[in-house]
């Protein structure tokens, strides 16, 4: 069961459908999807969690496939960026095999995909996971993954055993052994197109519904320019035969009388001479501990087929069953009849103030970008300081585009939209440069204006920031926290006047439906932009930011633990570290001294 997409080719668009429909229909079979292409996947944890199910279903008898993808399917029929295909690949691999063995709660910090909270369940039946099958048309970078994860490397022969042969022999042996790890073991995979019939009767009628598959290749898949078949080729390392090339006349029957059995993979040059019993030396010297043999072949009638099949069954299997004696197939559903080889072993480890508005500009065509409008006001809100500050410096405390009074957060799409607006807000102001100062998400955005807009920034001050991720520190989600929680992440001391004071106005009270209104609006304008995890690229920003840089973090900070100070002091340079005692809202618990440091800086 494969997948592919608007194209004749294949009528499995979801292959897990099929092996649905087949663990009610079989008992003993093993179901091979190969499989699911994992970049097409949003979020890929779909994959860990339908496989999982599947292989409940069947009893452990699933193998589970992840094609990096054909660019038919892939780049041309779903408009995945060819040139990211791979790493998306790569990403939702980690992801789904996280999924299946990670027994706990955990997140995933990825390019592409991000999850606070993965969980999935139930688990696949086989321990630690169903075996890994990985399919491909001959890429190195991709043999070379396979191989460094104990996977079974699907080699897609469909043109023919010697162009397998031939395949195999460049990445195993010659000037490639040194470089590359040598399969030691008979786990590769190749998949070939057999015919099997009796010299006197059979082979006469084989031959001709084989000519009938290449012109279908060919009017199908063909008809691409040169390339197109070539998916994530960003190496190079993709070797296919070109599809548009028109096969040639398959040669008489013999005329030989002899009864014997014969099995061939086709060719687009036409039948090759019989062979009796050559699928155990086609499989010794492959080295390959499984075969794949396609034994309908194109327009092949349907009784052809089935007389194909019974004959491999009947007259081939035996020959390969006892190929591998003494190797332990580690590769094979543990709940599945044993096909050729022997059993796997299940035990193997896998390894507030005035206020007044201002609205953002627009482009010079007129026509504007953003319609945000974002209120100011001279003071924050919460607990004032006693710092002096006037005859010195004119405060702007901006709300955020949907708090407190200022709009247009519906026509925000990402962190780049907001630090625009927020650079137009310095136009509309009049105000060329700035000492910048942010609180936590708010210390995110005035980070990222520093760092996409540098000469916006003449000090940066920021106050327990977030926009970082660590998996072994894990900042706390304050986003979907009760208020009574909530506080004791906050708060160094959730029982203090203040921490009490501000829960109360900050949703605390349930009586107070303008509170949790605003409570709510707060946290969902900001989860538009942190959402679920934080970290959205800044790591690689910070490098920009050139105005001198203080960091203040209070010293039990549950919400984004200190390990983080470190963190970005290291990322910007010259970053300098200030300590308090306090939690998250050390600007509240500590007034004076966070002010001070505020103004120290500034002045510098």
């Amino acid at each position: 069961m494969n997948e592919h997409h608007n194209n004749a080719y294949g009528l499995m668009p979801s292959p897990n459908l099929m092996a649905a429909a087949l663990t009610r229909r079989t008992s003993q079979a093993a179901l091979v999807v190969l499989g699911n292409s994992l970049a097409a996947y949003n979020p890929p944890l779909r994959v860990a969690e339908e496989f999982a199910m599947l292989d409940l279903l069947s009893g452990g008898r699933l193998v589970a496939g992840f094609p990096v993808g054909t660019s038919m399917d892939m780049n041309f029929a779903y408009g995945i960026n060819p040139a990211t295909l791979r790493d998306r690949y790569y990403e939702a691999h980690d992801l789904v095999i996280q999924a299946w063995t990670r027994p706990e709660v955990f997140a995933f910090n990825g390019k592409y995909t991000q999850v606070r909270y993965a969980n999935i369940w139930p688990q696949p039946l086989q321990k630690p996971h169903p075996p890994v099958w990985i399919p491909g048309g001959g890429s190195v970078e991709t043999w070379e993954w396979t191989a460094k994860l104990d996977y079974v490397y699907c080699y897609l022969s469909y043109f023919g055993y010697k162009r397998g042969q031939r395949h195999h022999g460049r990445l195993l042996g010659g000037d490639r052994a040194r470089r590359r790890r040598r399969q030691s073991v008979p786990r590769g995979l190749p998949a070939a197109r057999v015919r099997v019939g009796d010299r006197r009767a059979g082979r006469a009628r084989l031959l001709p519904a084989r000519a009938l598959l290449l012109p279908e290749v060919s009017e199908r898949l063909g008809r691409l320019r040169g390339g197109a078949g070539l998916p994530h080729g960003q190496d190079g390392a993709e070797r296919q035969p070109r599809p548009g090339r028109a096969p040639r006349r398959a040669r008489p029957a013999s005329r030989s009388t002899g009864a014997s059995t014969s099995i061939r993979a086709t060719s687009s040059r036409g039948a090759r001479r019989p062979c009796a019993s050559s699928s155990p030396s086609a499989s010794g010297r492959l080295r390959v501990g499984h075969l794949m043999v396609l034994l309908q072949i194109g327009s092949m009638p349907k009784e052809l087929a089935f007389k194909n099949t019974e004959l491999f069954a009947k007259e081939v299997m035996p020959h390969v069953r006892d190929q591998w004696p003494g190797y332990k197939d580690r590769w094979w559903p543990s709940g599945a009849r044993n096909g050729i080889g022997v059993m796997p072993d299940a035990a193997h480890d896998r390894d507030p103030g005035r206020r007044r508005d201002v609205q953002a500009s627009s482009p010079p065509d007129g026509a504007p970008r953003w319609s945000t409008s974002i209120r100011i006001s001279s003071a924050a809100r919460g607990r004032r300081s006693s710092t002096s500050w006037p005859g010195r410096f004119s405060v702007y405390a901006p709300a955020h585009p949907g708090v407190a009074g200022s709009s247009g957060i519906e026509t925000l799409d990402d962190l780049l939209d907001l630090t625009l607006a927020y650079d137009e807000l310095f136009t509309a102001l009049g105000v060329e440069r700035a000492h910048l100062v942010g609180h936590s998400f708010g210390a995110m955005a005035a980070a990222e204006l520093a760092a996409v807009f540098p000469v916006r920034a003449q000090s940066l001050t920021l106050v327990s920031p977030l926009g970082l991720w660590r998996d072994d520190a894990p900042p706390a989600d304050i986003l979907i926290l009760p208020a009574d929680e909530l506080a004791a992440v906050l708060w160094r001391d959730p029982a203090s006047r203040v921490a009490v004071e501000w829960a109360a106005g900050s949703g605390g009270d349930p009586e107070d439906i303008a509170a949790q209104v605003e409570s709510l609006q707060r946290r969902s304008s900001m989860a538009k932009f942190v959402w679920p995890i934080p970290d959205k690229g800044l790591r690689r920003r910070l490098h920009r930011i050139a105005a001198p840089t203080l960091l203040v973090w209070g010293d039990e900070d549950r919400a984004n633990p200190v390990v983080y100070a470190e963190e970005w002091q290291r990322r910007i340079k010259g970053a300098a570290l200030r300590l308090l005692p306090g939690g998250h809202m050390v600007l509240h618990e500590t007034p004076e001294p966070a002010a001070r440091a505020v103004v120290e800086l500034a002045r510098s």
